[in-house]
């Protein structure tokens, strides 16, 4: 799936890269990304079932691929994935859980890559 399809999990400040999910399962797909800059990656997730503590989302960039926790409690929630690594970021894989689906994204630029 490519960022194109996805929908805004937060609002845009000019700092915020909009993205256009509609219910994708967390199936362990590799969810390509607008490639940048970025401090966060927000996802709005619905979860029909608790998951005994946290998955791991994967975040590929251009020179490197690094894990993150991502919590997964039941319910409909916003999560911050933080974006560590000063360089560009070109992807994230998703967790395998059958019982949430991602409804909205959104990738916060780093405040020095923001347009002025």
């Amino acid at each position: 799936m490519s960022a194109d399809e996805w929908v805004a999990a937060a609002p845009d400040d000019g700092r915020r890269v909009p993205l256009r999910p509609d219910a994708v399962p967390l199936a362990g797909q590799l969810m390509s990304l607008p490639p940048g800059r970025y401090d966060w990656l927000y996802l709005r997730i619905d979860q029909t079932a608790p998951q005994p503590g946290a998955e791991t989302v994967w975040l590929h960039y251009a020179d490197a691929v690094d894990p993150e926790t991502l919590p997964l409690p039941a319910g409909r929630g916003t999560h911050r994935v933080p974006v560590t690594r000063r360089a560009v970021l070109t992807g994230v894989r998703l967790p395998d859980v059958p019982t949430a689906r991602i409804l909205a994204a959104t990738l916060v630029t780093s405040a020095s890559e923001a347009p002025r």
